[in-house]
């Protein structure tokens, strides 16, 4: 399904500036599944456009039981339909298990102790993220924000050109 998506239009800004602002004042574990969420629901945003216009069947895709219902899967879908790099998969999946490690362990794992962005191999993770690794970022937390902000402005950018190679082309027998 194409959108009639336009960059930096009013209301992608005004969008941008709430979930912003949302980060901002947000806890360590709140930046972490409110970025994972905008990050994925920017691939939602990307896959929508990329696949054939059928809304019952999208729903069906996306729904709670669906092939597409989990960050996950959607994470697995971009890369192998070549929308993402081998090197954005591997973010994207550092920024999947952060969020999961946010939302789904009170406490660190192994040392017991509050989860937050100094815990270590949080810190490492985000620190290592290849998308923001170009501005040298020393704050994990800072780079967590600054990778999310990226990839949901790139895939966002992305739902305008979306386009699946024609390899699922439907032949008829009447074709041959």
């Amino acid at each position: 399904m194409s959108t009639n998506h336009s960059d930096n239009s009013p209301e992608d800004l005004a969008r941008m500036k709430v979930v912003i602002q949302e980060l901002q004042n947000q806890s360590d574990r709140g930046v972490a599944i409110v970025g994972g969420a905008w990050v994925e629901e920017g691939l939602l945003g990307m896959l929508h456009a990329a696949f054939q216009p059928d809304s019952m069947i999208w729903s069906r895709a996306i729904g709670s039981y669906g092939p597409l219902s989990t960050f996950a899967a959607k994470i697995d879908m971009v890369r192998l339909l070549r929308l993402v790099s081998d090197q954005i998969y591997s973010d994207l999946s550092a920024i999947r298990g952060i969020r999961n490690a946010f939302a789904h362990d009170v406490a660190h794992k192994k040392t017991n102790e509050h989860l937050s962005f100094a815990s270590n191999d949080i810190k490492d993770k985000c620190l290592a993220l290849r998308c923001v690794a170009h501005e040298k970022l020393s704050n994990p937390r800072h780079a967590f924000i600054r990778a999310c902000a990226r990839l949901s402005a790139d895939f966002e950018t992305m739902q305008t050109f979306a386009q699946i190679p024609p390899l699922g082309t439907v032949n008829t027998y009447n074709e041959y």
